[in-house]
């Protein structure tokens, strides 16, 4: 998991579009009492990257199928 999340890439203009989405989405208010800012952001963030590297293992999965059956295809002409 740690490998994969240091896979990730991810510029300075995505973190501070992030923090700034997330800080406008989810107010002070919401967060758990006696939370700071910097850990509710943390936690979020590794919920946000989990999310992404499944999606991102999906697609590989789908891309590796596709391949396959364009190779199976080629090889019954």
């Amino acid at each position: 998991m740690d490998q994969l999340m240091n896979d990730v890439k991810i510029g300075k203009e995505d973190i501070d579009t992030l923090i700034n989405t997330m800080m406008t989405d989810y107010p002070t208010e919401e967060m758990q009492d006696g939370s700071s800012h910097v850990m509710w952001i943390r936690r979020e963030t590794a919920k946000l990257m989990r999310s992404q590297i499944e999606l991102a293992n999906k697609e590989a999965k789908l891309d590796n199928r596709e391949k396959a059956i364009v190779a199976r295809e080629r090889a019954l002409r």
